[in-house]
């Protein structure tokens, strides 16, 4: 019986996402949001980066998500991400023309933790992520 509750209640909640479900979801649809979340070891955190008192206070403040299904999309994935990620498990920063420092150079990532896998991903003609991972 332990069983089948277990099985009902993964049906009504949905089947858990992967760690790269959620990476890709992000990098597809809100690949800003993935970079200020790999650098929030918290949801306090994030709130904190985007001076939102709670959840809805940000998504109030973030008028570009159009609809509330999206809306509610988002905020599952950012759960999903917290829920699924250690802190640093994943980094993510932006770099290019239009994202470097006072000097003019492109940020750095540091970290004391090696990663496996470090990809760039383009997001237009001037502006890349870096991207790095340990799973």
């Amino acid at each position: 019986m332990i069983k089948l509750n277990n099985i009902l209640k993964e049906i009504e909640i949905g089947i858990p996402l992967s760690k790269q479900e959620i990476v890709d979801w992000f990098i597809k649809n809100q690949i800003d949001i993935l970079q200020v979340l790999t650098e929030s070891p918290t949801f306090k955190d994030f709130l904190a980066y985007f001076g939102a008192r709670d959840l809805d206070d940000w998504l109030e403040a973030e008028e570009n998500f159009g609809s509330p299904q999206y809306a509610e999309e988002i905020v599952n994935h950012i759960d999903a991400y917290y829920d699924r990620f250690k802190p640093n498990e994943i980094k993510m920063k932006a770099f290019g023309e239009t994202f470097t420092d006072d000097s003019g150079k492109a940020p750095i990532i540091k970290s004391s933790i090696p990663y496996k896998n470090i990809e760039i991903i383009r997001k237009s003609k001037v502006e890349y992520y870096l991207y790095c991972n340990n799973f």
